[in-house]
């Protein structure tokens, strides 16, 4: 009797959530939204398990498809990536300005890792997810932040490195007009780009403080004969 209370409780919550969600994409649909709302992810947008394929399915030719280790950073990498001979439909096909999504890994810093598709023509794999929205630039800045990791480790299951449908649909983020969406992804850019161009910078100094400390060493450790030569 516990057991079949519990199972009915848990079914309860699961229809709550559903229903919940449901009531949110309504009101995006019709049009509602006119000022910031704390809206679940499953309202605003589609999320799409990857292609599933065989190991005998991949060769030289065939539909590249997107793995977990072609996102470097938050950019698509094609280094590395297969090609499946496979009839992929149309739903497992990205399209451009899609965000692409490790969901599933044997390493659990690649869960949530993320980049835009750039170009068409690529499918991904059945441990990556795609989300497609009309907020999408949006939406990929808040994919990068500490909110959203909080709340898929807070809500992953133990020992398992995944994002399931479920938890990544009932992610809960702010949803500002669009107005302040497109303000808060240029700030977000431009400071991007600062961050990028202070990395080079640092680059550029290391490796000019690890010649002048190299020229030191030789100089400090030439032989006595070599110094002389050189005077």
């Amino acid at each position: 009797r516990d057991l079949l209370a519990k199972g009915l409780i848990g079914f309860l919550h699961f229809l709550l959530g559903k229903l919940r969600v449901d009531v949110e994409a309504d009101l995006i649909h019709a049009g509602l939204v006119i000022s910031r709302l704390d809206l679940r992810l499953g309202a605003i947008s589609t999320a799409t398990i990857g292609l599933i394929y065989k190991p005998e399915q991949v060769g030289e030719t065939g539909v590249p498809v997107l793995r977990a280790n072609n996102i470097l950073g938050s950019e698509i990498s094609v280094d590395g990536i297969i090609r499946v001979n496979a009839s992929v439909p149309d739903s497992k096909m990205a399209e451009i300005g899609d965000i692409l999504i490790c969901v599933r890994s044997g390493s659990k810093a690649l869960i949530g890792k993320c980049a835009v598709i750039r170009e068409s023509g690529y499918s991904f794999g059945a441990f990556m997810t795609l989300l497609r929205s009309d907020f999408n630039p949006y939406l990929f800045r808040f994919l990068q932040s500490a909110a959203f990791r909080k709340q898929i480790d807070d809500r992953k299951s133990t020992g398992i490195n995944q994002l399931t449908q479920s938890t990544l649909n009932n992610v809960v983020l702010p949803l500002p007009p669009l107005a302040e969406q497109a303000a808060i992804v240029a700030r977000l850019d431009a400071l991007m780009s600062t961050c990028r161009a202070l990395e080079s910078e640092v680059e550029h100094s290391r490796t000019h403080a690890a010649h002048l400390l190299q020229a030191v060493l030789k100089e400090a450790f030439a032989p006595v004969a070599e110094l002389t030569d050189t005077t």
